[in-house]
């Protein structure tokens, strides 16, 4: 199993890598997952660090059960 890093998901305990250099306000990012209260958890410690404000919402994309989060500044 990879080595699970600060700002990685692992909502279902598997590793999930986004690269939030490239997480710009306006922009957003789907995380497919099952377990929704960890990935709401991980996402909100991990904007909450970079000083990010953010908008989350529970989504279905192409029938994948996850979580949409968008960064508005």
């Amino acid at each position: 199993m990879a080595v699970i890093r600060l700002d990685d998901l692992h909502p279902d305990g598997i590793r999930i890598v986004v690269d939030w250099s490239r997480f710009q306000p306006g922009s957003s990012i789907f995380v497919p997952c099952l377990a929704l209260d960890a990935c709401i958890e991980q996402v909100d410690k991990i904007a909450a660090r970079k000083q990010w404000k953010i908008q989350r919402r529970i989504w279905v994309e192409n029938n994948i059960l996850g979580l949409r989060v968008w960064r508005i500044a």
